[in-house]
């Protein structure tokens, strides 16, 4: 394995458990969803949503060449929660 591959791996996931606890705690602490998800639900559909936005933050590096801003990475996270909401119903 490269030195860059190794980067890249330490990446996605130092990522993935940054935004595994964000938005776990997010979603668990609303009352609407712990009403009708369960534990294991949340905790899937967290996954499901963290391995998504990190896939493309990854991809995006890759294509670029480099780290993404904050700024690039939040416009991410907030393009992929709208698709979320348009082909889903959230609330």
């Amino acid at each position: 394995m490269t030195k860059a591959h190794e980067k890249r791996l330490d990446r996605k996931r130092k990522l993935t458990e940054i935004f595994y606890r964000r938005f776990y705690s997010l979603i668990k602490d609303n009352p609407k969803v712990r009403r009708i998800l369960t534990e294991k639900e949340i905790e899937n559909g967290t996954y499901t949503l963290v391995n998504r936005i990190v896939e493309e933050i990854m991809a995006k590096e890759q294509k670029i060449g480099r780290e993404l801003t904050a700024e690039e990475i939040k416009e991410i996270i907030m393009k992929i929660l709208n698709e979320l909401s348009s082909t889903s119903y959230i609330g």
